[in-house]
């Protein structure tokens, strides 16, 4: 009895053994079945790529370092774009942080991206010193990449954001004879050769200008992955600030603040925010809520005073460090000086016509002194054609005052002066950004005049509107027509200028005067042969150049006594 029971023991432990045995040879072939499903997946993602590029290529796939747009054509020329997103990938794959956070964590400007594309990953590598581009503010997206532009941009990436010293990287230029001796680039070469990221064609050349496929980028991407990775780096250190939306207030305003830089130690925490003056606190600002990471936001009105102010913010971290961020402003309650106008437009009227002396004309900080504005139009005549001084006057409660003449053109044209002026508010809507400096604006619309307006050597010469007229719609004229077109254009643009007719030579010529700030310059948009500059030129060019034969801008210097020339 007890050999029956023993013996069927045994029997049940044979067929659990056998079912297990079973179960784990079935496990074995299926998470076998499943890895060779898995890697011919990722197989089929580098098919067509050659076979001494596979092994990287499916380790850099596997570290995300390939953007889709490169699969299935890896034998095609790598474009720039394509290679700036592959080197963006790079840094968050090794830094293990997104751009996002880096781009705030070190305070890279992102608003001053390339003028041909609109590529976060473009603009990064401008804002990080990585890539400035091919030239002229232009990233050349779709341009094909050569071994030494890719290099260089691989090492800016090791120096600017992971701070590896090249002080003792050997020259590119003494391993090979066509690597160029540019600042850095040399070094890049000679660094990465010897750490081996990349490697020469021979023994003598690195084919510096050869272009890259897109297999050579996912190769070169997952070296310098494999080597910084391993590498202890030293990232530089994140930029701290705080920023205020502009330099200076007028009372009751509010002041919109932006501290970047903020570590996960200080987050969660309150800071310590005061307003100082002369030195001093001047007043406490409580905070509603804990400063966050990233970076944080508030926002205060400004003191009841006038002056200079600073704003203080005390962050603390968990191990009790402080860091003292700061940035001042100016608070304006009255005007330092007397009235200063804001800009007054020349005006444009047909014969006849009524003119409103006084629309948009303005002081800064006029409502605050209770400032008086009068205007001098004794010699405009709007029943004759031609060009008027117009004078005013701004005048403060404490008698202080201020005057700006501008220039009234009573015209008898044919033309509407709505539509040349719809025509310059078109022109300028394509060629001028909010961002632009009064110089850049004016820069802009020499470039348009030149670009699009032909020269001929006859043009009438009735008014700047009709020949503002003729250039838009024509599209050639005189240096009087290059004149007119200026006119109506800086004019719309908020830009001052001063008509200007040659006296002496043997033809007549017109141009301006024209200031963005800083006094006045000539400012001359007719083509000339020996192809002369006329933009914002000089007084003692404008001599030199009459004095030379170049051609002369002679003027009656009389008519523009107490102008600050330059």
């Amino acid at each position: 009895m007890y050999k029956k029971r023993l013996l069927a023991l045994l029997t049940v432990a044979v067929m659990i053994l056998a079912i297990s045995l079973v179960t784990t040879v079935y496990a074995v072939e299926s998470n076998s079945s499943q890895t060779e499903e898995s890697a011919s997946t990722l197989h089929g993602r580098i098919e067509g790529a050659d076979i001494w590029d596979a092994d990287a290529l499916e380790e850099a796939l596997e570290n995300n370092l390939i953007p889709d747009a490169m699969l299935e054509n890896w034998q095609n020329s790598a474009n720039r774009l394509i290679a700036a997103e592959k080197v963006v990938r790079l840094i968050e794959a090794v830094s293990r942080k997104s751009i996002d956070y880096i781009i705030i964590e070190y305070g890279y400007d992102m608003s001053d991206g390339f003028r041909d594309t609109t590529s976060k990953a473009a603009t990064f590598l401008k804002a990080a010193g990585i890539s400035t581009g091919v030239g002229n503010n232009i990233f050349g997206p779709h341009r094909t990449i050569t071994r030494v532009e890719m290099m260089t941009m691989l090492g800016r990436v090791a120096e600017n954001i992971f701070g590896i010293d090249f002080s003792n990287a050997p020259l590119g230029s003494e391993l090979f004879s066509d690597v160029p001796s540019w600042p850095g680039t040399d070094r890049y070469i000679g660094w990465a050769v010897q750490i081996g990221i990349a490697q020469g064609m021979s023994t003598d050349l690195f084919d510096s200008y050869g272009v890259l496929e897109n297999q050579h980028i996912g190769l070169l991407v997952y070296r310098s992955f494999e080597i910084m990775s391993n590498i202890k780096v030293t990232p530089p250190t994140p930029v701290q600030r705080i920023s205020i939306d502009k330099s200076s207030y007028t009372s009751g305003e509010a002041v919109q603040v932006e501290v970047i830089g903020i570590t996960r130690e200080m987050a969660d925490k309150k800071a310590a925010v005061s307003i100082h003056k002369d030195g001093a606190v001047y007043r406490n600002i409580d905070l509603s809520r804990e400063v966050t990471w990233p970076a944080f936001h508030f926002s205060f009105t400004v003191p009841a005073d006038n002056g200079d102010f600073e704003l203080v913010m005390v962050l603390t971290d968990n191990r009790g460090a402080q860091t003292r961020l700061s940035s001042k402003f100016t608070v304006i309650l009255t005007l330092s000086g007397p009235p200063v106008f804001n800009f007054i437009p020349n005006r444009y009227y047909e014969i006849g016509g009524t003119i409103d002396y006084l629309s948009q004309v303005s002081v800064v900080g006029g409502t605050d002194l209770n400032v008086s504005i009068t205007y001098n139009a004794s010699k405009v005549n709007t029943t004759s054609p031609g060009r008027y001084p117009v004078t005013y006057t701004a005048t403060d409660k404490y008698n202080r005052n201020n005057r700006a003449t501008i220039t009234v053109y009573v015209v008898m044209t044919n033309e509407s002066i709505e539509k040349v002026m719809s025509y310059a508010d078109r022109v300028l809507s394509s060629i001028i950004k909010d961002n632009m400096s009064q110089r850049e604006k004016a820069k802009a619309i020499y470039d348009w005049v030149l670009k699009n307006i032909a020269y001929v050597d006859t043009g009438d010469k009735v008014d700047p509107i009709h020949g503002a007229n003729n250039a838009f719609t024509k599209g050639r004229g005189d240096c009087y027509t290059f004149y007119a077109v200026s006119e109506i254009l800086l004019t719309r643009a908020g830009i001052r200028s001063l008509f200007i007719e040659r006296v002496g030579g043997n033809t007549r010529h017109y141009w301006q005067f024209v200031t963005v700030g800083d006094g006045w310059y000539h400012f001359d948009t007719t083509p000339y042969r020996g192809g002369q500059d006329g933009f914002l030129f000089d007084e003692a060019t404008a001599v030199s150049r009459t004095n030379s034969g170049v051609r002369s801008h002679n003027y009656n210097r009389d008519l523009y006594t107490g102008l600050d020339i330059r």
